[in-house]
């Protein structure tokens, strides 16, 4: 779905030869300014520079509009705030009729939000607001992610949200992967590597020092060289996880 021959943002990002597959999910791992959240939003096509090389679905990424990349692209960043004053069904409800979305209600029983439709979105907590978010996203490019067809993107997506939610929604993207999609996300939680994605790549300084099937990159001293921790250390975080 996504080829990436070249990216290069001077001292934030330089990597080539990446691909990402269909029914596949990928995380993103790596030290805070690392690259991540830069990577993430050029496979957006948010920032892309000129001599970039992407191509979605075999065509340059500078030749989609963003209104036709809306249409299979989920895309979260981790900036995101409310500047009006709705209630949370009104905005979700903005976003469905955008186009045909049967998995609506599933997603909202998924993430618990049926509960707070009727609230306003600056009455929420940072956990029930980044459900929202999610679940925003994710009805933008309702039929396309239905069709398995769509590219779902999303930066931090388990940030503010507690133990048992990040569960919930690393099982929602499961979902979406298993029906075809390509799932790439961004995380300081390596632990659901295993079990839940089947790619992991490891940035630092703007570089990848690691990449493959979860199974063979993540280990403790690939962790230790992504995030400057020493092996026993994650030796003994692993195995408080497990």
């Amino acid at each position: 779905m996504i080829d990436l021959s070249q990216l290069s943002v001077p001292n934030r990002l330089q990597v080539t030869d990446l691909q990402f597959a269909a029914r596949e999910l990928t995380l993103l791992l790596g030290e805070n300014g690392a690259g991540k959240s830069t990577l993430l939003s050029a496979l957006a096509g948010i920032h892309v520079s000129d001599d970039s090389i992407i191509h979605i679905f075999d065509k340059p990424i500078q030749d989609w509009p963003l209104a036709s990349l809306a249409t299979f692209r989920a895309w979260l960043g981790q900036q995101t705030h409310s500047h009006f004053s709705i209630t949370v069904e009104e905005m979700l409800s903005f976003f469905a009729q955008s186009h045909h979305t049967p998995d609506w209600f599933d997603w909202l029983d998924c993430l618990e939000i049926t509960a707070f439709m009727n609230r306003q979105l600056d009455s929420l907590s940072g956990g029930e607001f980044q459900r929202v978010q999610l679940a925003r996203v994710l009805l933008q490019a309702g039929s396309a992610i239905d069709e398995g067809q769509a590219i779902v993107l999303l930066d931090e997506p388990l940030a503010a949200l507690d133990l048992r939610f990040q569960y919930v929604v690393m099982d929602l993207l499961k979902r979406l992967r298993d029906k075809g999609n390509c799932v790439v996300i961004s995380s300081h939680h390596p632990e659901f590597a295993t079990g839940y994605a089947d790619n992991v790549l490891m940035l630092k300084k703007g570089q990848v020092i690691a990449q493959g099937r979860s199974e063979n990159v993540v280990c403790a001293d690939k962790l230790s060289q992504c995030y400057g921790v020493e092996p026993e250390t994650l030796a003994r975080y692993f195995a408080g996880n497990n």
